[in-house]
């Protein structure tokens, strides 16, 4: 008896690797052989370097097979382009790659060009072209259900629905997606698409978080700060602001984290709520927060610096935070920063 052997390693999801067909599953008489064809080694030898960051090879074994309208090369090349790994980063680059490899069924080509469409992102900006793609995607993609959610959500490129978000959201919750978990909760917090429930969207909130999106962390010091739906506790605002402001990525290790984060962290220790009071720490928060264009925290900022607390006091310093914060569409910034010219 013969039977056709597969090495390991090239056994993958259908979704992830379109190419790969059923009849590769048929078995054979009369001989036992191993299935490797150069396609598939150039395309794992890439996708091993590409993992450990080393994109010289994996550049060569890409564009080798990309010129042969191999989707998956496509896909990784056009990963190059867009985050410049190896290469100048070219967005427009990246958006022809991602067409070639979305078109032969890559979903996370599809779902990548679909935001670069709704970003605007080396592409003319197109709602209906980022739904489109997203739809293509999101039977095999999760976060192409989030994303597609969001269109629905806010009506963009698509006729707007709260039903089919709540409905894309729940899909991609139960596939374990923080983002997805997320939003789901901030439907049930506002009472879109499904009946109003805090409760539930605080329990979503948590989960969320637990699967490290930032922004769950963020909310739930918000949460816990205003105490809204929950017992005010500034300790656990401080805990959720700190997790949300330490928060790192593999993708944004030397990056900081949630910037709302230092703006809670801010307030928090100007107001001396659940820490020691101290107004020169809260400046130092709203400093880091102002870094990273938040706006409410320039406008705070500001503020210490016209009134000399925490801070040494600097009029021209306040006057170019709150024109900071006002050019970042922050009114009562603009408000204080003509008041200051008077």
């Amino acid at each position: 008896m013969i039977k056709l052997v597969l090495k390991k390693e090239l056994i993958r999801p259908f979704d992830a690797f379109p190419s790969l067909t059923l009849a590769c599953l048929l078995l054979l008489s009369s001989v036992t052989f191993t299935l490797v064809s150069p396609a598939w080694a150039g395309i794992k030898e890439g996708i091993t370097a590409h993992s450990k960051g080393d994109y010289l090879v994996s550049l060569r074994e890409f564009s080798e097979l990309a010129a042969q309208g191999n989707g998956i090369a496509n896909y990784y090349l056009a990963l190059h382009y867009h985050h410049g790994r190896g290469v100048t980063r070219n967005i427009k680059t990246a958006a022809q790659l991602y067409t070639k490899a979305a078109e032969s069924g890559h979903a996370r080509a599809q779902n990548n060009l679909g935001w670069l469409y709704q970003t605007g992102d080396g592409v003319k900006q197109d709602y209906s072209r980022a739904a489109y793609w997203y739809k293509q995607a999101s039977p095999s993609h999760t976060l192409a259900k989030v994303n597609l959610g969001y269109l629905y959500r806010y009506g963009l490129g698509v006729k707007k629905s709260n039903k089919n978000a709540f409905k894309l959201y729940s899909e991609a919750a139960e596939q374990g997606n923080g983002r997805g978990l997320f939003e789901l909760g901030r439907l049930y917090e506002k009472g879109r698409g499904t009946e109003k429930d805090i409760k539930k969207a605080i329990k979503l909130y948590r989960k969320a978080a637990i699967k490290r999106y930032p922004r769950a962390m963020y909310t739930l010091g918000l949460i816990y700060h205003k105490g809204q739906g929950v017992e005010q506790n500034h300790k656990q605002a401080e805990r959720w602001y700190r997790m949300a402001m330490n928060y790192r990525s593999t993708a944004t290790v030397n990056k900081p984290g949630y910037k709302s984060a230092y703006y809670g962290m801010g307030l928090l220790y100007r107001d001396g709520l659940g820490v020691t009071k101290s107004l020169s720490q809260a400046a130092n928060y709203f400093r880091q927060g102002s870094k990273l264009r938040h706006r409410e925290s320039a406008y705070e900022l500001a503020k210490l610096l016209r009134e000399g607390k925490g801070v040494k006091k600097d009029l021209e310093r306040a006057k170019q935070y709150f024109d900071f914060s006002a050019k970042l569409g922050f009114k009562p910034a603009a408000e204080e920063l003509k008041s200051m010219k008077k």
